[in-house]
């Protein structure tokens, strides 16, 4: 590893402008757990222009790994991997406008930012715009809507769309009831290992 991050080292030296170098002396760095190099090898690829690198130096402001966490800085740079379209950089810019995390709350923005990072084909934000439309938060509430996107999710994946199609089914939400449906996406869910659809699935073997 320390070979490694030498060589990475050298070759952004010698190639200061290359992005593609800089991104990927960051993550040898951070694999190294230098996690001051790697922000410092991020800023350089992120201003270089290299979108991963932009949502990674976010992220690290983010969850304050090898930073103090602050989320404005986070922000700043998730703003930025954005502007060209990174699927991961829209759902987290949603959560942090949804949760008023180094900005304003604004839930009508986090729900453009999730239905920008659906429309690229992130499952969580799928999930997510579908709970804001079962919700009516940010705009009008739709149940068709809200099972669409969760299907969508839950096709990709994602075990949290499963359990929130488990629980539509079981309310008779926005579909017709049924037990047999519900238990359905909740096994999904648990076998995904979502910890709630497996409790839902025990109060279900109660239910006659």
């Amino acid at each position: 590893m320390a070979r490694a991050a030498a060589a990475c080292e050298a070759a952004v030296k010698q190639f200061p402008g290359v992005a593609r170098l800089a991104f990927q002396a960051g993550r040898v760095a951070q694999a190294g757990k230098d996690y001051a190099s790697a922000r410092r090898f991020y800023e350089t690829a992120g201003n270089l222009g290299h979108v991963v690198a932009m949502f990674n130096l976010g992220l690290s402001y983010d969850m304050g790994v090898g930073v103090a966490e602050n989320p404005a800085e986070a922000r700043k740079w998730y703003e930025k991997a954005a502007e060209q379209n990174l699927a991961t950089a829209l759902l987290n810019l949603g959560y942090l406008y949804e949760k008023g995390r180094g900005v304003a709350p604004n839930i009508a923005r986090a729900r453009d930012f999730y239905r920008l990072a659906a429309a690229e084909g992130n499952r969580r934000a799928m999930n997510n715009l579908g709970y804001f439309f079962e919700q009516g938060l940010g705009g009008g509430a739709s149940y068709d809507e809200a099972r669409r996107w969760y299907e969508r999710s839950a096709y990709l994946g994602d075990e949290m769309a499963m359990r929130n199609l488990g629980s539509l089914y079981e309310r008779g939400v926005g579909v017709t009831q049924s037990l047999a449906e519900a238990r359905k996406w909740y096994e999904q869910a648990a076998a995904a290992g979502d910890e709630e659809a497996k409790r839902r699935l025990g109060t279900l073997a109660q239910t006659p």
